[in-house]
């Protein structure tokens, strides 16, 4: 099992922030680079509903099956 790092939800909340200054950003794409669990990814999807896709990626395939459980 992948479990995410303490820190991730303070990302989620950077990208509100960020999102609270600049709507624009809202509303382009997100990408989820080295996405592990998907946390980050689908935290960002939930946090940003308007935003048209948020990407998860990751090297390995282990790690994609877990955030696409997760998604």
């Amino acid at each position: 099992m992948l479990i995410p790092r303490p820190e991730t939800e303070l990302m989620v909340d950077f990208v509100q922030d960020a999102v609270q200054r600049s709507p624009e950003l809202g509303m382009g794409e997100w990408a989820d680079l080295g996405t592990g669990s998907g946390a980050l990814a689908v935290g960002v999807a939930r946090a940003l509903p308007h935003c048209p896709r948020v990407y998860a990626a990751d090297i390995a395939p282990e790690p994609l099956a877990y955030a696409s459980f997760n998604a």
